[in-house]
């Protein structure tokens, strides 16, 4: 993600590789810049940068091809997010972004907890009360508030998809909700 170079190829290829295959955009998903797996002492720090010129060289190919969408998933931990995006660099680039809300409890941390919680259990203090979707899609609403004119984030928990589209209008701002259930 150091090679200024790579990435401008690599955005290049990506975008011959959508118009080509006739889709509508792409999605950029890396499990997490920084944060390899979720330990953010394992990436090196230039990944966040790097992160962000990934999504803008491929964001700038996209729209050079007659308007293209791009996606990014990030991660739903409040640590993973601080650490690996940048949000003012990402946000101005892409059309959607996924807040992966998953995973938030499982046996690792001991206790018996929902994976995708709505909200925070009784007692859930510090980072962790961040680990439920309302939580945390608010804290990213919060970074990425201002870095476009329209977005759309799309909450992935259990198996409900609920998309959040918010559009700026000045000062002021209108959300909507819309959820597709899976079979």
């Amino acid at each position: 993600m150091n090679d200024d170079q790579a990435i401008a190829r690599f955005a290049e290829q990506a975008a011959d590789f959508v118009v080509e295959h006739h889709f509508d955009g792409l999605s950029i998903e890396w499990q997490y810049p920084v944060c390899w797996q979720s330990d953010c002492s394992k990436g090196p720090a230039s990944d966040k940068r790097g992160f962000s010129k990934l999504v803008e060289a491929v964001g700038r190919e996209l729209r050079r091809r007659g308007g293209l969408e791009l996606a990014v998933s990030v991660s739903g931990y409040k640590d993973v997010i601080d650490a690996g995006y940048d949000a003012a660099e990402i946000g101005p680039h892409v059309n959607m972004i996924n807040v992966m809300t998953y995973d938030y409890h499982g046996f690792w941390d001991g206790r018996t907890g929902h994976h995708s919680p709505l909200y925070a259990s009784e007692g859930e203090e510090g980072d962790i009360e961040y680990y439920n979707t309302v939580r945390i899609t608010r804290y990213e609403m919060f970074l990425f508030r201002g870095t476009l004119y329209t977005y759309e984030v799309c909450l992935a928990f259990s198996d409900l998809l609920m998309y959040v589209h918010e559009v700026y209008l000045f000062s002021l701002y209108i959300i909507s909700f819309s959820c597709s259930t899976t079979s």
